[in-house]
């Protein structure tokens, strides 16, 4: 077999390829780059991070207009837990961190340590309401995504900072991250609901009988067919040599 060699440096030759002649082809992979750690999880810590309940942002929350999700938080805990001193100067905190560490010094009750994380679910969930930059951040999420608070309280963060909560395992965290599963149970209850549904279906149609006026016309129709003309007869086909009458008889 004769192929045509080009060569851009070279005049125009031909050469000869043998049955016994290999070819190499050689084509660049693409580098597929595999999903690390840091790619799902979805850290935040922080006043600057707008998924922290330190993020300032107004929010209205039982009747009250609070300075971050936080400041919504430590009062809740302070009225209920009847401090009113701590929840006055809550209210007057103007960080969330001040908020925070007023209401740390509130003694809790075991009504409270009960209640409060459906407390905070009603405080996120006004948050997703009224605070854009949040919602668009948490719809942003996708579900394979674990977001965490990256801090060292155990109970509502992963225990850890931010650099070590994306370099370990959820599963080995020493913190339990339960906003970061409130924030998540939010996300998932609104995106879910806000996600169009595309599937749709047709509605099968029952078989048509063919009606008496359509056999009808099928039939006439093959009538038709069957009374065309005639064929000529065997007899009409021969030939005189074939005839049973033929002169060498």
């Amino acid at each position: 077999m004769i192929r045509q060699n080009r060569h851009h440096d070279q005049k125009l030759s031909w050469q000869v390829f043998k049955p016994d002649d290999y070819v190499y082809v050689y084509f660049p992979l693409r580098k597929v780059r595999r999903s690390t750690q840091e790619d799902r999880v979805v850290a935040f810590h922080g006043h600057k991070n707008v998924l922290s309940n330190f993020f300032p942002a107004e929010l209205k929350v039982n009747g009250e207009t609070h300075g971050s999700a936080e400041h919504a938080f430590q009062l809740t805990k302070a009225l209920r837990n009847g401090d009113i001193n701590a929840a006055e100067r809550i209210r007057a905190a103007t960080t969330a961190l001040d908020a925070k560490r007023i209401g740390d010094t509130v003694k809790s009750s075991s009504t409270w340590d009960t209640e409060k994380v459906d407390i905070m679910s009603n405080i996120i969930e006004a948050k997703f309401s009224q605070v854009e930059p949040f919602r668009e951040k948490i719809k942003k999420c996708g579900s394979k995504h674990v977001i965490v608070e990256a801090t060292y309280d155990d109970f509502w963060g992963s225990g850890l900072n931010e650099e070590a909560t994306l370099k370990t395992k959820p599963k080995a965290w020493p913190g339990s991250n339960t906003l970061g599963k409130v924030i998540t149970a939010v996300a998932k209850k609104h995106c879910k609901k806000s996600r169009p549904n595309r599937s749709f279906s047709v509605p099968r149609q029952p078989a048509r009988k063919a009606s008496k006026n359509t056999q009808q016309e099928i039939t006439a129709f093959v009538s038709q067919l069957m009374d065309g003309p005639a064929k000529r007869s065997y007899d009409d086909l021969r030939t005189d040599d074939d005839s049973p009458h033929s002169d060498s008889e």
